[in-house]
């Protein structure tokens, strides 16, 4: 939610740090897989702990994908936010490379593992085709990054000191500003 708010208050962040947009995925993937993953060991574990209680295994089951599946679909929305914006970021400009790309490795690959979650108890292509699409995506944009951070430290372009970006301050004063000091306006 909070980066959400800082999307809409900011925009989509800038250019050398735009790989952060997918950073809500990870807590969203993970959320999904572990819920998943309670629901299943439930149904492995009540029936032989808690007899007493018929079904309850079976609940918490069904309860798991549900909720699972419903973070997994936030987790849609955000996975696709995040491609959009690193292809816009990318057609507005040359996206630079920097140790932020590390940050997206993570993220996707907790996606990857909710997604096969789904597919593992669901039995639906769908999922099981998603989630080997991501697993390749994943692997081949980890394979990428280890080249270009290899080759970036070897020229010694990964060790330069980053620039940081100056916002300028207006010294202009808003408009419709009176004179009058915090006393008088009290008064």
């Amino acid at each position: 939610m909070v980066y959400l708010t800082r999307l809409v208050l900011h925009k989509l962040p800038p250019k050398e740090a735009i790989a952060s947009s997918f950073i809500p995925l990870g807590p969203l993937g993970q959320a999904s897989y572990g819920i998943q993953l309670l629901g299943v060991q439930s149904l492995r574990l009540f029936p032989t702990e808690l007899p007493q209680i018929a079904y309850l295994g079976d609940t918490l089951l069904s309860i798991g994908f549900f909720v699972g599946l419903m973070i997994w679909s936030l987790a849609i929305w955000w996975f696709t936010h995040a491609v959009y914006s690193m292809i816009y970021t990318r057609v507005h400009g040359k996206v630079p490379f920097n140790l932020g790309w590390w940050a997206l490795i993570f993220p996707i690959s907790t996606f990857a593992a909710s997604t096969n979650s789904l597919w593992s108890l669901t039995g639906y292509t769908f999922f099981r085709v998603l989630a080997s699409v991501i697993i390749v995506g994943v692997t081949l944009l980890w394979i990428s990054i280890v080249l270009t951070t290899i080759c970036y430290a070897w020229t010694g372009e990964l060790f330069k000191v980053a620039t940081v970006v100056q916002l300028e301050l207006q010294d202009t004063e808003p408009e419709n500003f009176d004179s009058e000091t915090p006393e008088e306006c009290l008064e």
